[in-house]
């Protein structure tokens, strides 16, 4: 039997709501990445702007995941200006993915799902991994985005 874990961050909502259904089809371990530098409305852009220019790392808790024993790992981000959050930049750098099958996947509103995608991708690949499957869901109409997530988790 294959143990899966899902690994995420989620600051409004979105991508928790994708994780917990991914972990409920699968019967995957979730472990929620929080972010412990406060980041909520514009500021929350800004702060994100400034670090990605002077390259401040963020302080998040858990620091790491011990993926010890588990065969498939998920990943998942929003998109933050065409990138992924922080929070999942830290917590790829301080964990082992070394020969493990990974899904990532990123939640978007309006633009920037490619280019997420594919920064998420190459991170866990340089970790080792083996990225077996990626994908965005729009976050524009919450309509379409649970129609989306259906659909998403239905193909996993």
């Amino acid at each position: 039997m294959v143990s899966e874990a899902i690994i995420y961050y989620s600051r409004t909502g979105k991508t928790r709501y994708v994780a917990r259904q991914i972990a409920k089809k699968v019967g995957a371990d979730e472990f929620e990445i929080n972010d412990l530098t406060i980041r909520s409305g514009l500021s929350a852009y800004i702060s994100f702007a400034f670090d990605k220019i002077v390259q401040n790392r963020t302080k998040i808790e858990p620091e790491s995941v011990d993926l010890t024993g588990y065969d498939k790992i998920y990943i998942g981000s929003p998109v933050w200006g065409a990138d992924i959050a922080p929070a999942i930049y830290e917590i790829i750098d301080n964990t082992d993915f070394k020969g493990k099958d990974v899904v990532v996947f990123t939640t978007f509103k309006k633009s920037g799902a490619e280019r997420s995608l594919s920064i998420l991708t190459n991170l866990i690949q340089l970790k080792g991994a083996n990225v077996i499957k990626a994908f965005s869901i729009s976050s524009e109409d919450l309509d379409e985005f649970m129609e989306n997530t259906k659909i998403a988790v239905s193909k996993l």
